[in-house]
């Protein structure tokens, strides 16, 4: 995720116990290093663009091992934009996703 409040709420899912955040849309070159030492990688990004910038970064530099894993447009009739969305303005939980298979929904950032 690009923030720390989207990171808090993930972390209180066993799912994600292993996540952490990017600090915002703009991945360095040194992030880049580190993340392509991981098996595989999970980003979830914003719905806007800095989010699909982020994933655009991710195609260039050919990170196989980079999944990304989207948030639904709309819960409820209520545009979500990120990760905290869901709880202040959609009223849902993480939780809610992860039962309904949100994470089989992972497709590698190259298949964009």
């Amino acid at each position: 995720v690009e923030g720390l409040m989207d990171l808090a709420l993930l972390r209180a899912y066993k799912e994600f116990e292993n996540s952490t955040a990017i600090f915002g849309a703009a991945v360095t070159a040194r992030q880049l290093y580190l993340l392509k030492k991981f098996d595989e990688v999970i980003y979830i990004p914003d719905n806007d663009r800095a989010g699909e910038d982020t994933v655009k970064t991710f195609q260039k530099n050919e990170m196989r091992n980079v999944k990304v894993l989207r948030l639904p447009d709309l819960i409820k009739d209520v545009k979500v934009k990120d990760v905290g969305d869901l709880v202040v303005k959609a009223q849902t939980t993480v939780g809610s996703l992860l039962n309904r298979k949100w994470l089989l929904r992972a497709r590698p950032v190259l298949t964009f």
